[in-house]
């Protein structure tokens, strides 16, 4: 099987507690470099967006947030690849959470 190449990946969700952490410890796992985030850290969110090669939002309303606040050349580096919605599980590497992102990661790459 052909490994994807190694990419630098910026995870956020609301808080960067739950969602964000999950996924960036999966891609993290895979050989990718992968911060986990939150908008509320509302002054690292750009400088992070900065050093990222892909940037992937939790849910809707992230995306549409992360698309208002970052300049055109790093919005459009935001994906909705992991969309696994709003935080129903509130503690990181729940199982239904993990079981939903590792699905996710191992049918689509990051690339």
């Amino acid at each position: 099987m052909r490994r994807s190449p190694l990419v630098r990946c910026l995870c956020v969700c609301h808080s960067g507690n739950v969602r964000s952490i999950t996924l960036a410890r999966l891609l993290r796992k895979r050989g990718h470099e992968a911060i986990g985030v939150g908008l509320k850290q509302r002054s690292l969110v750009p400088l992070l967006a900065g050093w990222a090669e892909r940037i992937y939002a939790m849910d809707d309303l992230v995306c549409a947030r992360l698309r208002e606040v970052l300049p055109a050349e790093q919005a459009t580096l935001v994906s909705l690849r992991y969309d696994v919605g709003p935080d129903d599980w509130h503690l990181p590497q729940h199982p239904d959470l993990l079981r939903r992102l590792r699905d996710m990661v191992e049918a689509n790459p990051p690339e």
